[in-house]
This record gives structure tokens, C-alpha cells and sequence, in this order.
């Protein structure tokens, strides 16, 4: 067994694996329920219970690493083409960049300047395993009545107070990235890295292109969840700015930043 619990039928205790808290403050009670749920999560993996629990403690401390990396605000940067990113990155980078700009071409002549401009930006996101290249997933933000306005119950509604489509993409979040979400929320509330402008143009976590494009894809490549969290990866991204002619690069929000972190992101 590779993990231990600190306490007893009498004491509070923590689950630990290699020095690494994977579960604090829980009675003995807590700790029988707690392991039942991760049992039962194993099971639906397809994993022991000791395999699960360490795949959890590496994340754990992926994402203290994750969250002591600084988001520094960044300017628009310049296209780049498809042969540009063959050179830079091989077939993933080719066929990424082709199918945004393909989507990005399509959107320009199908959509007025005004929709363009609410849009503000496109991602395309792929996976490699080898030499197996994914199909590339292109989404743009979503739109202001797509996300709705937040409940006293921190749900989306629409104006007919049923859930909006982003609450329901929310609620059907792969679950790696919708680990991923719950924990950039908590550490959101302690208090990021990054300076108050570029948090208040981050706007609502989970909003973005890149987040419904990692979400797609990562639902057709690994729909239990299985790769856990080194699938980011093996992912490359890239991000078409709408506005102002289309013209430029976009770089991730501050929210992007850590929720789509370890992925390539071509022309940044």
C-alpha cells in the first residue's frame, strides 16, 4: 500500500503519499468514505486504488508548481503560417495552424464585424502520441448571452433562468480539465500571480476558445480521463486573434494561462 492515513478511530488524520497530503482533516469516518469514492473511481479507470491515489499526489504537486509560475500580461504577436509552423513544429503544427485559419477564413466571410468582435478570439487545439496525429478542435469564446448571468447558487442561467450553454459545458467538463477548473477556482480566490488588470481581462474562468477546444479534444482522446494530467503535454495550441482584422496571435488570459498549462502554444 502507498499511501497512509495519520489518524485513527479516535483522532483526525491526513491521507499521505511520499511526504504529499492528499487529503487533510479527516475523522476516521471521512477517511472510509473518502477512500469507498476513490476506490470507486479506480474501478471506473480501470486502476488499482494505490495507482489512483499516486496519480493524485503527482498532480497535487504539479499544481503547486503550477500555480508559483507568474502570468505576465503579453502583447499580440505576429501569424504564423503554415509553413512556419512545419518548420517550428512538424505535421501537429502544420495542420493546427491550417484548421484555425480555415475557421478563421470562414468566420470572416459567414460573420459581421460586430459578431466577430464579441466573438474576440479563435484556438485550435491537437494531440500527438508518436506518430499519431489527433483530428484538430477550433472553438471560439463564448458569446456574453451564451454565458449568462451567475445565481446566489454560482450556476449560469440564461434569461429564462434555465442553465446557460456555458453552465452546461461546465457541467460536462472532461475530468482532467474539470480538476483542473476546481482548482484554479480555489487558487483564484487565494490570489494568483498575476496583476489586477490582467485578472480583470481574464473576465470568467472557462469562458475562452482554448478551454472548449481542450475540452473537445480531450473528450475524444482520452474520455475516462486516463492520461491524467501529462496529456497537456502532448497537446499543441494555437490562437487567432478576430479582432482588428484578424491579423495577430493571441496569447492566453490569466485564466488560460494556468488552466491549458504544459500545452504549446505555436507563435508564443
Amino acid at each position: 500500500m502507498c499511501w497512509k492515513y495519520t489518524g485513527d478511530k479516535n483522532m483526525i488524520g491526513d491521507i499521505v503519499i511520499d511526504d504529499i497530503s492528499i487529503a487533510e482533516g479527516l475523522s476516521h469516518k471521512q477517511f472510509l468514505e473518502y477512500i469507498k469514492k476513490k476506490t470507486d473511481e479506480a474501478e471506473e479507470l480501470g486502476i488499482t486504488i494505490d495507482e489512483h491515489l499516486k496519480e493524485l499526489a503527482k498532480n497535487l504537486s504539479k499544481k503547486s508548481l503550477r500555480y508559483k509560475k507568474v502570468y505576465i500580461g503579453r502583447e499580440l504577436q505576429s501569424l504564423v503560417d503554415e509553413v512556419k509552423a512545419f518548420k517550428l513544429h512538424g505535421r501537429i503544427g502544420k495542420q493546427t495552424v491550417g484548421k484555425v485559419n480555415r475557421e478563421v477564413d470562414r468566420l470572416i466571410i459567414e460573420s459581421s464585424p460586430t459578431r466577430l468582435d464579441k466573438l474576440v478570439m479563435v484556438s485550435g487545439m491537437t494531440y500527438q502520441s508518436g506518430n499519431k496525429i489527433s483530428k484538430t478542435f477550433v472553438r471560439p469564446n463564448f458569446l456574453k448571452g451564451e454565458i449568462g448571468k451567475k445565481t446566489d447558487s454560482l450556476k449560469y442561467v440564461d434569461g429564462s433562468g434555465k442553465p446557460s450553454a456555458f453552465q452546461l459545458f461546465l457541467d460536462k467538463l472532461h475530468p482532467t480539465l474539470k480538476s483542473r477548473f476546481n482548482t484554479h477556482l480555489d487558487e483564484f480566490e487565494k490570489g494568483i500571480n498575476a496583476i489586477p488588470k490582467d485578472i480583470k481581462r481574464a473576465a470568467i474562468a472557462g469562458t475562452h476558445g482554448e478551454i472548449r477546444a481542450l475540452d473537445d479534444l480531450l473528450k475524444e482522446i482520452d474520455p475516462l480521463g486516463k492520461l491524467g494530467d501529462k496529456v497537456f503535454n502532448d497537446i499543441i495550441g494555437y490562437n487567432r486573434f478576430l479582432r482588428m482584422g484578424a491579423n495577430k496571435v493571441q496569447p492566453p488570459c490569466a485564466h488560460c494561462f494556468y488552466l491549458a498549462d504544459l500545452v504549446t502554444f505555436i507563435g508564443l
